[in-house]
This record gives structure tokens, sequence and C-alpha cells, in this order.
């Protein structure tokens, strides 16, 4: 009877009614509480559903009862990994292919978790196994074109692709994936074409609307941009934070708001010069940010509290800031552009010569980033600029990336032991003559002080910096510098700029 019951539960589940489906493995384990199946399929269940704690503990009890069962270790990873328990995770992979040697799920799933921590190469390598196991998940190729787009190979990037889509061609993630390697080929008008044609296909595929945002607003049309990038509010994957009404942008006098920083430390510089456009609208403006941006929030007027971007709230509404551009119908006319934006600090007294440029660089953002490869430089790149007479160089490099020593001719004083939060960066950047930098998060820094920035990007940017200007709308005193595939062309070009910019300073 257990076992036909089991086989209903199975059939229910598999044809995705997971409510029923769990109801009926929980009254299997009513009468038969050692029943190791159960535990494993309600696990699962509750994976699906997002309650991986309880998934976990069910999983566990399963494993402990036939620890010999390979796709329990398989779920457990699968578990484990949606916690953050990554390196538990793998440890329970791996336990499933001692048992399983060519199980292909589990190849699968190591290949997404390598993809996710950025060992894109790794990833490649469990994808091209799992394939060699035949495996019955139609993902595999998606899975390996991801990470060889991240690895830059966009050749055999596009040969998975098809593959993919000569054997699933209504897929709407190849097609996905088929765009991004457009882009990444500076073929944007095709890339849209694609990407309509998955949209044709599912108007509700959130990540093509999302990449499909990138290219209007990469094009300068930011209402539309910015209305499409509202789509990234119906990922499964995105994060609630508050419990609370969202704001639409309706005036509310007496009302207490908190905008939320979402996604990068730079998305937050950049948009939170929208606080005094909400300010007029509300009562109450609360800020949640992440720690490094709290006091220097906490200095801008229009700003009442900030929090942590753990903490609660008694708010009436919020709002995650990346929606500003859209609640307030932003235009590339109507950027409010005014800098500074964020109050100027008392400038940090900088070492070296009183009467030379101060020139701050960075030359790394966060190596985590997606775009990292096209966005970090080495700072021996920078040995062209050391030729300029009368210049200090100040480096604001954090991370690892800081630990790069200094090509010769770049004599380069490190202010990084000054650094705790963006507010001490804004002491220094308030002190420079001007603010060399990849695109990372001190780019909107220096921009919303008002700094001059030069700001180095690849022919391939990011979309606000848009593909054909030389300044910004967002940054009155920002100059871009754009790579045609050739950096250190570009380094000259701007050893030049700034031994001009030099000369017209004496």
């Amino acid at each position: 009877m257990t076992l036909e019951g089991l086989q209903q539960a199975i059939e229910t589940h598999q044809n995705g009614n997971l409510e029923t489906a769990r109801k009926q493995y929980e009254a299997i384990l009513q009468k038969d509480i050692h029943n190791s199946d159960a535990l494993n399929l309600l696990g699962l269940i509750h994976f699906q559903q997002k309650d991986y704690e309880q998934g976990l503990i069910y999983i566990e009890k399963a494993v402990r009862l036939r620890p010999k069962a390979p796709e329990y270790h398989n779920n457990l990873g699968m578990v484990l990994n949606s916690l953050g328990r990554v390196e538990e995770a793998v440890v329970a992979y791996l336990d499933a292919l001692e048992l399983a040697p060519t199980y292909a799920d589990v190849f699968y799933n190591l290949g997404i978790l390598e993809n996710n921590r950025h060992n894109y190469q790794i990833a490649v390598e469990y994808f091209q196994t799992c394939l060699n196991c035949a495996p019955t998940n139609r993902n595999v190729r998606n899975g390996m074109a991801i990470a060889l787009i991240r690895l830059d190979k966009l050749h055999k990037a596009t040969k998975q692709i098809e593959k993919q889509l000569g054997q699933y061609p209504q897929d709407v993630d190849a097609l996905n994936n088929l765009s991004v390697v457009k882009v990444l080929s500076k073929d944007n008008y095709n890339a849209r074409k694609t990407l309509e044609i998955a949209l044709e296909i599912d108007s509700q595929h959130v990540t093509s609307r999302l990449n499909r945002a990138q290219l209007i607003l990469l094009d300068g049309n930011l209402r539309d941009g910015f209305a499409e990038h509202e789509w990234r509010l119906k990922s499964p994957d995105y994060e609630q934070k508050f419990e609370i009404p969202r704001w639409t942008g309706e005036a509310q006098p007496d009302s207490t708001i908190v905008l939320w920083g979402e996604q990068g430390l730079g998305d937050a510089l950049q948009f939170i010069r929208y606080a005094p456009m909400v300010k007029q609208r509300i009562g109450k403006l609360v800020v949640s940010c992440r720690p490094p941006l709290q006091k220097l929030f906490a200095t801008i007027p229009a700003v009442d509290e900030v929090i942590s971007s753990t903490a609660s709230s008694t708010a009436h509404a919020h709002l995650p800031i990346m929606s500003l551009p859209y609640i307030f119908q932003t235009t590339a006319n109507s950027i409010p552009a005014e800098v500074p934006y964020i109050p100027v600090p008392a400038p940090l007294t900088l070492p070296g010569d009183k009467s030379a440029l101060k020139v701050g660089i960075v030359w790394a953002g966060n190596p985590k980033h997606p775009r990292d490869s096209r966005r970090s430089r080495s700072l021996d790149e920078f040995a062209p600029l050391g030729s300029s007479p009368k210049v200090d160089f100040f480096s604001l490099q954090m991370g690892k990336a800081k630990e790069q020593r200094p090509p010769e001719s770049l004599k380069l004083i490190d202010l990084t032991h000054h650094i705790e939060d963006f507010y001490d960066t804004a002491r220094i950047v308030a002190a420079l003559d001007l603010l060399i930098t990849v695109d990372t998060s001190i780019a909107h820094l220096g921009g919303a002080l008002n700094k001059p920035v030069w700001l180095i990007i690849d022919e391939i940017p990011d979309w606000r910096w848009q593909l054909k200007r030389k300044d910004s709308p967002w940054y009155p005193t920002l100059q871009l510098f754009r790579s045609k595939g050739d950096y250190g062309l570009l380094f000259k070009e701007m050893a030049q700029a700034l031994f001009g910019l030099n000369n017209r300073r004496t």
C-alpha cells in the first residue's frame, strides 16, 4: 500500500502539483516515519518551494537512513548550495559521484555551482562531463555557453548555443545567450532581433527582458529602458526586502518611505541623487544601504535616517533605488545632474608636492563582477601616465588588486590605509585635482562630488556610458576614455591629455 501511495505521490509531484504531493508524502510518513524516499522527496518539494531549511531537515534524515542513495546526496547538495553553504554542497555532490560516477545531474549541478562562484573553466569541464554522461537535463549546453561567454570564448559559446537551438529551437534561454554573444561581438542590432524572437516565444522571460532593457538604455532611450528594467522585480530570484507596499511615486506628505540599495555600491551612489525629489513628495526619507555607504549617505540633507541593509523598517512604503528613474520618468534631458549631490566633506591633507597636480587612480573593480575581465586593468598599463611631470599619483585601490606593484615610471602614494568606508574615500577624492579610474563605484563617487573624473571603459561598455559619447549626462565632470580594442593606445592618449591638463594648469 505504501509503495502504491508513494508512486501516486511521485506522479503528482512530476505533474507539478507540489502542494498535493507534499500532503501525500506527509501521509506516507505518518504511517512509515522511516520511508527514506518519502523523506527525500518531501525535502525536494520544500526545496522547490524555497523553504530550504525545512528541505534540509527532511533530506538529511533520508541520507541518514540510506547513505548509499546517490540521489539523496545530490538533493542534499542542491539544498546546501541554496542555503549558501557552498563547500558543504560540493562535498555532498562528490559523495553522490562516489556512489554513481556517471550521475549526469550531479555534474550539471557542480557546473552551475562553479559558474555562480566564477570558476568558469572548472564549470566548463563539469558541463562537458555531464554531456558525456548523456544527460536528460536540457539546460547543460546553456550552462556551458554562459561559462564560455564569461571566459570570452565567444566562438565556442556560439557552437554550444547553435547545438542547443538545433535540438530545442524554442529554447528562450539559448536565444538569450545568443543575444549576449552578439552584444559582445558588437552586433547590437542582431542582439535586439534575437531578443525579440525570444520574447515572442515567452514574453515573460525576465532575463531577456532585462537584457533588452540594457540595450535600450545603451542607446540612450532612458524612459523606455528603465520601464523595461522594472522586469527585474518579477524575477523568481529577486529578493523582496520589506513586507510593506511599494511606493509608486504619489505624494504622501505624512508618510515614511524607505529607499534601499538593491545591487552594487555604484548603483546606490548614482541613484541617491533622486533623494531630494523623493523627499519633496513624502514626510520622512529612510535610506537602507550597506555599511560602507552609511556615513556618507547620512550627510545628504534630504535623507532623514540611514539604516543598515539588513535592518527592518516601520516605514509606510519602500522602493528599490534603481526604480527611481522609472518613478520619475527620467529622460536624457531630465536627469537630475546638478553636482555635487552628495555634500563634499573636508578634504584629507595629502602628502607630496603641494604644487603638483594631485591625481587619484583606481585600476580594478570587484573581481566577482561578471564583466570584471572587461572592466578592470592591470596597474602596469598605467605606466605611460608617469611621464607627465609635476604630478603626484595616489592609489585609492582596494581589495586584492592593490597588491600589484606599480611600474617604475609611476611613483604611487598609497592612501588606502586612510579608507574604512566611502566617507573616508570622499575626503580623499575631495583633495584631488583629478580621479582616473576604471568602471567601478568610485567613478560614481567622484562624479557625485563634482570632481573631474577620467573613466576608462571597454569598447562594449555598461549601459550608463552609452556607445558614442565622450561625456556623460549623469555626471557633468566626467570624461570617457573608450577602448577601441587597444588599451595601450588608450593609455598613451590619456598620458597626452594629462600632460596637456598640467600645462594648462601651470
